[in-house]
């Protein structure tokens, strides 16, 4: 007769578990204990990522693929509104690859709005409409409001606590200067404009008096 061993704690005795086996039966009619249930363990939820300070939501920052430039931190940003988020060394060796032309580098920044009314933000960030001052961004991995603090010539939000900074719409382009790569064709011309219409116009009568001139 198959058993299944029912766990009564250490040190109980033969007589005991007999007399639990017997009461089992006069109670249940089977000799057999209950299998104990298992519970599911259920695995620890994975700490959220940084999320996007701006956008309504908060959506989750996306890495931000390089693979000429190196850093233990990556570099983030947000697909929506394409602000980006660099934290520990995630700028110190550069931004981008050389020949990377994502729209996010050299996205155009555009004047802050107020995001109790949509009015325009005077430059001690009030609105000019409803007069609310606002709001400081809330740091994309603490959670901790952020401080304005320039860098770079340009007016950014800071984690004192991390020590990440949030760049708006287009601040990372105008922080490091960042332009669309030039095609191959364009950067063997250089800056050389080529010769002007008149310039063409006098080449093109020098050459018709050239092959007058014998007929003269």
């Amino acid at each position: 007769m198959a058993c299944t061993v029912e766990h009564y704690g250490v040190g109980t005795s033969d007589e005991a578990w007999l007399a639990a086996a017997r009461a089992r039966f006069a109670r249940e009619g089977d000799w057999d204990v209950s299998p104990v249930p298992v519970t599911a363990s259920v695995p620890p939820t994975p700490p959220a990522g940084p999320s996007c300070p701006y956008c309504p939501g908060h959506p989750p920052l996306s890495v931000f693929v390089r693979h000429e430039v190196g850093s233990r931190q990556p570099l983030r940003y947000c697909p929506q509104c394409y602000g980006f988020w660099a934290r520990g060394d995630a700028l110190a060796f550069g931004v981008a690859d050389a020949a990377d032309d994502h729209p996010a580098l050299t996205a155009v920044s555009f004047p802050p709005r107020c995001r109790a009314c949509g009015g325009h933000l005077k430059p001690d960030e009030r609105c000019a409409g409803c007069g609310t001052k606002a709001a400081p961004l809330a740091c994309p991995d603490c959670g901790r409001e952020m401080q304005r603090v320039r860098q770079r010539g340009v007016v950014l939000d800071a984690c004192g606590k991390c020590g990440g900074l949030w760049f708006d719409t287009g601040e990372l382009g105008e922080a490091f200067g960042l332009e669309p790569p030039r095609s191959l064709a364009s950067s063997l011309v250089g800056d050389d404009p080529g010769p002007s219409d008149s310039d063409l116009l006098l080449a093109a009568a020098a050459i018709a008096a050239r092959a007058l001139l014998p007929f003269l």
